[in-house]
């Protein structure tokens, strides 16, 4: 019998604790696949390309993407005979983007951040994903301090090339 393998695709900031609380599919192997970092110049495709080559993906694995995590599952899909993607918080197309975030995109303004980490990011994050258990608001903040500032702004460039 062929093996099965779920892989958790991380968002921005986002590791394997953000899917801590998934307890389907026991049956299968689960694989974390957390950012890589990106190369200066590269894109979406050839990004992902060099994320899924360390792995064999097969059509009967399950690929789950939470945010930034779902846009790589989808090229993953795209390059990779497989079956069954699950988005969670994530998009399709533009047509599934609030208008908030479609201007944010539109007019680049992921620029404006600042190349340092201020206090009020994590309450933003907090308050965009509804994060209200205690729980939660410490994994947001410790999402937030960990996460690569230059790896958000090329994440966002890259959305906003995917929603084209």
């Amino acid at each position: 019998m062929e093996s099965k393998t779920i892989y958790f695709i991380s968002g921005l900031g986002a590791d394997e604790r953000a899917f801590e609380r998934i307890n389907e599919f026991a049956d299968y192997q689960k694989v974390y696949l957390n950012g890589i970092p990106f190369v200066k110049g590269e894109g979406l495709k050839k990004y992902t390309t060099r994320l899924i080559s360390n792995h064999n993906i097969g059509v009967n694995d399950v690929l789950i993407g939470l945010s930034f995590g779902g846009l790589v599952a989808q090229q993953i899909a795209a390059l990779t005979p497989i079956n069954t993607v699950v988005l969670i918080s994530s998009f399709r197309s533009d047509l599934d983007l609030k208008p908030l975030w479609q201007s944010l995109l539109k007019f680049r303004v992921y620029y404006l951040m600042p190349p340092f980490r201020i206090a009020l990011m994590s309450k933003v994050v907090r308050k965009w994903f509804n994060v209200r258990t205690k729980e939660g608001i410490v994994s947001i903040e410790v999402m937030v301090s960990e996460s690569d500032l230059k790896m958000v702004k090329w994440s966002m460039e890259e959305m906003r090339k995917a929603k084209q």
